[in-house]
């Protein structure tokens, strides 16, 4: 076609309009040949992408006083076909029959496959959903569909799609990603994303504690059977000691919480062992008398026996541990002395205090103190 102006301001006025109108997409075409025939007609409603226009002005020329530029363009649609039929794209008269079927229902996608080393897979597929109720249809039944095939809560599936601007045309990702185990939840509550740590660690007093952090996506409307569901049991000679519990509300449903147990790092209920050993000797020993008007008198005491005082603590993981029994157990100089404290919930002390006498003879440390390997429990 052309553009032709009866001088410039003409001219220009018509080159504007022309090309406000050619710079415009999905939006109904219709080129009027010679003696005003219709040669195409597009309509915006019977495609699923375009009509989009592309032009090109050639070198203007001058025709006769008048000014005229030629104009090349090129109108790009994908049109909308019936089952058996193309549709011309002005009317609803059938144009003749198709050698293939356009079902609404089939849609074309493929599918990616990545495996870890260990073995987890990433499965992502993408394609597209043509024709009317696309989101309906995609929804309904292609996502649909999809977590049927990896289920939630063993699998994290996540999804997105894009429309034309018609609304005919839907571009769609989706992606499940295999876990190794499957995540908590009950029939109502129930996590579809998260992770699980779980961090042990055995310190100088042989205590045992390990450490467990959740952080998970709760779906459902709430996050209490989750809770019940990670919140650790303890096992023989275990005791939760330290709960912390963390909930983000609006935007979404994050639960993060973190369980601390302990135990006796030996495998029984002993987690704390102290005692301590001292011993007095029979040496000389001198006492200070002081009168009026003299000075200081020293007197030497009586030769006594040798004195071995045994002491320490233990605490058990929910349970009293019995104290040990005297080294010399005939030879008590004072009554024994035993103790017992409730730290907390959990951790229970045991106390003692022995005074025994010895005849000139005095125990190795080593031989007689110790962690035992098999404490025994009061009652």
């Amino acid at each position: 076609g052309y553009i032709e102006g009866t001088d410039a301001n003409d001219y220009n006025t018509k080159l504007l309009a022309v090309k406000d109108a050619l710079a415009r997409s999905v939006v109904d075409v219709k080129v009027i040949g010679l003696s005003d025939k219709t040669e195409v007609s597009i309509l915006a409603a019977r495609c699923y992408e375009g009509p989009d226009i592309t032009y090109n002005l050639v070198e203007m020329a001058d025709r006769g006083g008048n000014y005229r530029r030629g104009i090349d363009f090129t109108v790009t649609a994908e049109v909308m076909r019936r089952v058996g039929h193309t549709v011309n794209p002005d009317d609803d008269e059938d144009a003749g029959e198709l050698d293939q079927l356009a079902d609404p229902s089939l849609e074309t996608f493929s599918e990616k496959v990545s495996t870890r080393p260990d073995q987890l897979r990433t499965v992502t597929r993408t394609g597209d959903v043509r024709g009317p109720n696309t989101v309906n249809r995609f929804l309904t039944g292609v996502l649909t569909g999809f977590t049927n095939i990896y289920a939630p809560r063993n699998w994290i599936v996540t999804h997105e799609y894009e429309l034309n601007l018609t609304g005919l045309v839907l571009n769609y990702t989706m992606t499940a990603i295999e876990l190794l185990n499957q995540l908590p939840g009950g029939n109502a509550e129930f996590a579809v994303e998260g992770e699980h740590q779980q961090h042990t660690e055995r310190d100088e007093q042989m205590r045992y504690v390990t450490t467990h952090e959740w952080d998970l996506l709760c779906s459902g409307g709430g996050y209490a059977q989750v809770l019940a569901l990670i919140r650790p049991t303890p096992g023989p000679g275990e005791a939760l000691v330290r709960e912390s519990i963390t909930v983000t509300l609006l935007r979404e449903i994050r639960l993060r919480a973190s369980f601390q147990l302990i135990r006796g790092a030996d495998g029984n209920q002993l987690m704390n062992w102290t005692e301590t050993l001292r011993i007095t000797r029979p040496d000389d020993v001198w006492e200070e008398k002081r009168y009026p008007g003299i000075d200081p008198i020293f007197v030497k005491q009586p030769k006594g026996v040798t004195r071995i005082t045994q002491s320490g603590s233990a605490i058990g993981a929910g349970v009293w541990i019995k104290a040990p029994d005297p080294i010399f157990g005939n030879f008590l100089l004072e009554p024994p002395e035993v103790s017992y404290a409730v730290l907390n919930q959990a951790e229970l002390q045991t106390n003692w205090n022995y005074v025994m006498g010895a005849d000139g003879f005095e125990p190795k440390p080593g031989d007689v103190l110790g962690r035992p390997e098999t404490p025994q429990l009061v009652g």
